[in-house]
C-alpha cells in the first residue's frame, strides 16, 4: 500500500515536471513565432499607462535598487550573454537611443567622467595614504636627494677635471723664441729691379 502511494506520488511528481517543461517550451515557442507582435503590445502598454509605469517606478525605487545591489553579478552576467548573443540588435538599439536623446548621451556621458574622476581622485588619495603611512615618500626623497647630490660632485669633479686638462688658466702658453729673418728670401715690398740673374731660358 506505502509503495503505491509513493510510486503515484512519483508518477504525479513526474507529470507536473513534464507539463511545466511543455509549458515551458511552448511559451519559448510562442514568444520567438510572434516575437515582434509581443513587442507591439508592450509598446502600446507602454504609451498608454506612461504616468501609471512612472508612478511605480518611483514607489519601488528602493526595493529595485537593493535588488540590484544584491543580484549585481548575475545582472551583469545577464547583460553580457545577452550582448553577445544579440549584438546587432544591441548596436542598432544603442543608435536609435543616441540619435533620439543627444542631449542626454552628452550628460550621460559627462556623469561618467566625472564619476571616474571622482573614483580615480579617491583611489589616488588612498594610494599616496598608504604609501605615506609605509614611509615610500620619505626613502623616495632621501634616494632622490642622494642622488642629486652625487651628480652634483661628479660633474664638480668632471668641472675639475676639464679645467686641470685643458684650461690655458692651468696651462699659460709658454713665450717662444722668434724665428730669425731669413736673408735669402725676397722682399715683397721691394719695387726696384732685382740684383739676382735672370735663369737662363
Amino acid at each position: 500500500m506505502a509503495e503505491d502511494k509513493a510510486r503515484d506520488k512519483a508518477s504525479e511528481a513526474g507529470a507536473h515536471e513534464n507539463l511545466r517543461a511543455y509549458q515551458r517550451h511552448y511559451q519559448k515557442e510562442y514568444r520567438d513565432r510572434n516575437r515582434e507582435k509581443i513587442r507591439a503590445a508592450q509598446r502600446l502598454y507602454r504609451e498608454q499607462n506612461k504616468d501609471k509605469i512612472k508612478r511605480w517606478y518611483q514607489e519601488h525605487k528602493e526595493e529595485a535598487r537593493a535588488y540590484r545591489d544584491q543580484n549585481k553579478d548575475k545582472m551583469k552576467a545577464y547583460t553580457a550573454r545577452y550582448h553577445q548573443q544579440h549584438k546587432q540588435r544591441v548596436a542598432e538599439l544603442v543608435r536609435q537611443w543616441n540619435k533620439k536623446n543627444p542631449s542626454r548621451r552628452y550628460e550621460y556621458g559627462r556623469q561618467l567622467s566625472l564619476k571616474n574622476r571622482e573614483l580615480y581622485l579617491q583611489k589616488m588619495a588612498e594610494y599616496k595614504l598608504k604609501c605615506l603611512n609605509l614611509g615610500l615618500f620619505d626613502r623616495y626623497n632621501a634616494a632622490k636627494r642622494e642622488k642629486y647630490n652625487s651628480d652634483k660632485q661628479y660633474r664638480m669633479a668632471r668641472r675639475l677635471h676639464t679645467w686641470l686638462t685643458q684650461s690655458e688658466e692651468a696651462h699659460p702658453a709658454t713665450a717662444r723664441p722668434k724665428k730669425a729673418p731669413d736673408d735669402n728670401i725676397e722682399d715683397k715690398t721691394e719695387t726696384g729691379p732685382s740684383d739676382k740673374p735672370d735663369p737662363p731660358t
